[in-house]
């Protein structure tokens, strides 16, 4: 009984991925760079960069204004 559940359950996964079945190269390469957890991942580090620079900065500003 477990076995069939989890051969549907993992079916339907499979069958849940909507990939085209060729790609040019231009959209291979697209796909991956939108798609890429390692890139994701870096530009949200970036941005939470940028947050915490300004929030160094904002903490600067009214000292300096004194």
């Amino acid at each position: 009984m477990k076995i069939k559940l989890f051969l549907g359950l993992f079916c339907m996964v499979l069958q849940a991925q909507d990939l085209p079945d060729s790609l040019t190269l231009d959209e291979a390469i697209a796909y991956g760079l939108t798609n890429n957890r390692s890139i994701i991942n870096a530009n949200r580090d970036i941005q939470k960069a940028k947050k915490d620079r300004w929030k160094t900065i904002a903490l600067g500003l009214p000292q300096i204004m004194d």
